[in-house]
């Protein structure tokens, strides 16, 4: 059955590239997963191009989505495909990795079947069918039944010639052999008759699958979920851009928010941010700006008299993501330079004083992408501590009323939008 519906021939296994392959508890096991892929392989040489595949599902909605990466010595490609049964993933990876991996002398992807066995009737794809119906066609009728008509054929004419010998020693014996013979001749029909039953029963198969083939494509065309098979596997590729999709490519992003600092600035002190960068798959690299704005610091000798504290900050920053469905984990380290003024109230003569800024930051992130914003947007907290590079004293009457601290803490949340 196998090599009649995939077109094989018995060969040594290709060696396959590293398969990886996560699913919650209740999908197919990684070992069903990689037979599934040896049987649509077969014995077609492989492409060596592919070094690693990385396959994954996980819930969404009502469905489940499988997201394959292909890695390859050039970069990754990753096809997504979404099921409403998380069995069928199974076969839907064995189909995206054997168009990937499949790449025979002189021939196309149209090398691999439009559909793959499955031993499970539930799993059966569009097509099955067809190459059930050649395989009945071919082996059932001819085989069986013309080899046992003709089997039997034979034999009646070894009784026939019992039967005249016998009939030469007495007129008994010779009925009887006649009796025999006719039994074989009725045999040998009865074979012809078993051989046309299979002939006709492979056909009936072979046009149920074509009708499978096509509700499939109807399916496609109305909206409806489609059967895993070929021909949605290679619409779903045409229509994607070459490279990735969305969460594995370099996509740019920009956010803005309101922030808070203490523990440089006189008081607890609120501030706006904001940041445009670079995101790939596993790093992020932005440029931002901080705005801190008044925090007011008074003498101790005289309340009334004092200055108020602002500043203005770019910042580089740079660190690694990890994603967790929706959820995304951000760390980062980086520096930032700027401007602090300080502003002097309550003396006869108020100072306008200005001075450079410059820090070290360090801290992390947790975003939310909600998938009803399907990636581009989330909302950022972060959280980072900040160590001044510079740390000036303000003075009144060479009297110190504030010194900046030698460590803050900064937080925020922002918006952020996703672009590309």
């Amino acid at each position: 059955m196998l090599a009649a519906a995939l077109g094989l021939t018995a060969g040594r296994a290709n060696a396959l590239p590293v398969i990886r392959w996560e699913a919650p508890t209740g999908c197919p096991e990684a070992q069903r997963v990689e037979a599934r892929i040896r049987e649509v392989v077969g014995a077609r040489p492989v492409s060596p191009a592919v070094t690693a595949v990385h396959a994954r599902v996980k819930r969404q909605g009502e469905g489940w989505l499988l997201v394959v990466v292909f890695t390859r010595d050039d970069g990754t490609t990753e096809r997504r495909l979404t099921l409403h049964d998380c069995e069928a993933t199974a076969n839907a990876t064995a189909l995206l990795v054997g168009i990937a991996l499949v790449e025979a002398p002189g021939s196309t992807s149209e090398a691999i079947p439009l559909a793959v066995p499955v031993p499970d009737a539930t799993e059966r794809a569009p097509g099955a069918g067809a190459a059930e119906g050649r395989t009945g066609a071919a082996g059932t009728g001819e085989e069986t039944g013309g080899a046992n008509g003709r089997e039997r054929a034979a034999m009646p004419g070894a009784d026939g010639e019992d039967g005249r010998e016998r009939a030469a020693a007495g007129s008994g014996s010779g009925a009887n052999g006649r009796e025999r013979a006719e039994a074989g001749s009725e045999g040998e029909g009865n074979g012809r008759t078993r051989a046309a039953a299979g002939e006709a029963n492979g056909r009936s198969r072979a046009a149920a699958g074509s009708e499978g083939e096509e509700n499939a494509r109807s399916r496609a065309v109305s909206g409806e979920a489609p059967a895993v098979g070929l021909d949605s596997v290679r619409d779903d590729a045409r229509r994607r851009p070459s490279g990735a999709s969305r969460s594995g490519r370099v996509r740019a992003f920009a956010q803005v928010g309101p922030a808070v600092a203490a523990g440089i600035v006189p008081r607890v002190t609120p501030g706006l941010t904001a940041a445009l960068g670079v995101a790939w798959p596993r790093l992020r690299l932005a440029l931002g700006y901080t705005r801190l704005f008044r925090s007011e610091a008074r003498w101790s000798v005289d309340r009334d008299i004092g200055a108020e504290v602002s500043l203005h900050a770019a910042s580089l920053r740079a660190g690694p993501v990890r994603r967790i469905g929706p959820v995304e984990l951000h760390a980062g380290l980086g520096l930032e330079f700027g401007a602090m003024r300080a502003l002097g109230f309550g003396s006869p003569t108020n100072l306008d004083g200005r001075t450079w800024w410059g820090g070290v930051l360090g801290g992390g992130a947790l975003a939310w992408a909600p998938r009803a914003l399907r990636g581009h947007g989330a909302l950022v907290v972060q959280a980072e501590l900040v160590v001044p590079l510079h740390r000036p004293t303000l003075l009144y009457n060479d009297d110190p009323i504030f010194r900046l601290g030698a460590v803050g803490l900064r937080a925020g949340v922002q918006l952020e939008a996703r672009l590309f």
